[in-house]
């Protein structure tokens, strides 16, 4: 219930015009935009408007397009390093990895993890 509500507070459009307005550029890399200040507050905010509760304290200006401080954190900076890694062990971007690979995002873990050891033998890709 609380996500739905935050997806009909937010929206793509939305969440870009006020990325925009906090000078991330739009062609940064979705990553990279997603790890910002201004991503991380307008996260915080849809949240409490969610939840009814205070918003947060408002971004300085020049603020926004700074990397947010816990902009990647130990859960994602593991994932990188194992899904690299499995990458580069696997084969093509046509792999079971490449197919099955999304971020859960903020430190959540994935609610769904394929096991390719079915698909492609041993499971070596994990070890």
């Amino acid at each position: 219930p609380l996500h739905l509500k935050m997806m009909a507070l937010g929206g793509n459009q939305r969440f870009r015009d006020f990325l925009r307005q906090h000078g991330v550029p739009e062609d940064l890399p979705i990553r990279q935009k997603y790890s910002t200040r201004a991503a991380q507050w307008y996260r915080e905010n849809l949240r409490a408007m969610a939840e009814g509760s205070p918003p947060p304290p408002p971004l300085s200006p020049g603020e926004g397009c700074l990397p947010a401080e816990d902009a990647l954190g130990a859960a994602d900076s593991v994932l990188d390093e194992v899904f690299a890694h499995a990458s580069d062990e696997c084969g093509s971007s046509g792999s079971v990895v490449h197919r099955h690979h999304r971020l859960a995002g903020r430190g959540q873990p994935l609610t769904e993890c394929p096991m390719v050891e079915e698909e492609q033998g041993s499971g070596s890709c994990y070890e």
